[in-house]
């Protein structure tokens, strides 16, 4: 449900996800393109609990073009405190928008 909900409602127009406030998170993107991932694998696994033969191919999708959207961009700098939590802050946000 939470994925489903990132793919409709969170996806900017440059391909990768906005955060509820509107920015871009690029660790979040990362995180999400784990998800992704993990959501192919459970929803493609024929003995598994969660197999959806009907879900799978979206997840498939989601995470090949989230992989193909962060391969696209530039890495942010990490600010010199080495915090990463401080990546977010400092994303260029003004070049995705091009």
């Amino acid at each position: 449900m939470q994925g489903k909900y990132t793919m409709e409602n969170l996806q900017g127009p440059n391909g990768l996800y906005l955060d509820s406030d509107g920015n871009l998170d690029y660790q979040g993107n990362w995180v999400l393109l784990h998800a992704f991932a993990d959501l192919v694998g459970l929803t493609s696994d024929a003995n598994g609990a969660y197999n959806d033969p009907d879900a799978a191919p979206v997840w498939q999708q989601a995470a090949e073009e989230s992989l193909r959207e962060l391969g696209q961009t530039a890495v942010p700098p990490i600010a010199p405190s080495g915090d990463a939590g401080s990546l977010h802050d400092t994303w260029p946000t003004e070049e995705l928008e091009a």
